[in-house]
Order: C-alpha cells, then structure tokens, then sequence
C-alpha cells in the first residue's frame, strides 16, 4: 500500500425550506470515482 493520500468518494448536501408549508428538506448528492480511469 502506498503512503499517498486516499479519498473515499464525495458527499454533498444542502438543505431546503418550503416556507410555505413550513418544511425543511436535506437532499444528499453522494459521488465515488471509480472505474479504469481512476486507478
């Protein structure tokens, strides 16, 4: 194993209000670079 850094993916979140109704919503964007082309 090599001493370079390691990443395990990517997360992304953000969180949204219907003022309206008076909600709160999370969407969650989850990444992972994989395949041939990153190894």
């Amino acid at each position: 194993m090599s001493t370079g850094r390691r990443s395990a993916g990517l997360l992304l979140f953000r969180v949204t209000e219907d003022k309206d109704a008076g909600e709160r919503d999370v969407e969650v964007l989850i990444g992972h670079m994989g395949g041939p082309f990153w190894a």
